[in-house]
């Protein structure tokens, strides 16, 4: 994976039938699609996985230990998961 310092950011999306890019963006605090590429501090390629209706947009997280977890952005019938380490103290 590739690092990300511990901040704030906006997140964003851009869906593809193979992969999904995440991206993360500097300003926190922007609304909608008003998505400045020069603020981004990260965009990951992840894989979807079909999963069962969920009407409202959610994020789950899963297996979950002191220095990982798998966080899940699921919404209709899409899950995309995506791995988040910390630095072991």
């Amino acid at each position: 994976g590739e690092p990300l310092s511990a901040g704030t950011y906006s997140l964003y999306t851009i869906p593809g039938e193979e992969n999904w890019t995440l991206i993360f963006n500097n300003i926190a605090d922007q609304w909608g699609t008003n998505h400045d590429q020069s603020e981004d501090a990260l965009r990951v390629e992840v894989t979807p996985e079909s999963a069962p209706s969920r009407e409202m947009m959610t994020f789950l997280f899963e297996e979950v230990t002191d220095t990982s977890g798998t966080c899940v952005l699921h919404w209709a019938e899409v899950r995309v998961p995506f791995e988040i380490q910390v630095p072991e103290n």
